[in-house]
């Protein structure tokens, strides 16, 4: 079983490698965190890179966390209001990758363009009517 890990340990990245020999036992066995220590040995990572892998992942973690209250940049919400009944698919892929709030004020801004359209299309019947 350690040969396993081992061979499967040679085909990670050093990235890879040091969130399983620093990981937590609940999630890899002990035979696999032993052969990431003993391949990140064999490569020579120096300390300090560990260490970096290891604030970048809690980045990463932070970041992650913070997805589901990420706003809709405004640009974003001009796009949706201009094509806003010729496609929904921004909002339901948004929602798909856990972007919650983006995902809602997605659905927002195309209801608006929908409503700004058909208000405008309704204003020229008005207009050409009176004409």
């Amino acid at each position: 079983m350690t040969d396993s890990f081992e061979s499967t340990m040679k085909g990670l990245t050093d990235d890879e490698l040091v969130l399983i020999a620093h990981g937590d036992t609940d999630d890899y066995e002990e035979a696999a965190m032993a052969a990431a220590r003993s391949e990140i040995a064999r490569r020579g990572l120096a300390e300090d890179f560990v260490t970096t892998a290891l604030e970048h992942e809690e980045l990463r973690d932070r970041a992650e966390a913070l997805r589901p209250d990420l706003p809709l940049s405004a640009l974003a919400r001009i796009v949706l209001i201009v094509i806003g009944p010729f496609s929904f698919w921004p909002a339901i892929i948004l929602g798909a990758r856990g972007y919650r709030r983006k995902s809602r004020e997605a659905w927002i801004c195309l209801l608006i363009g929908i409503a700004f359209q058909w208000g405008v299309i309704g204003l020229l019947f008005v207009i050409f009517d009176l004409m």
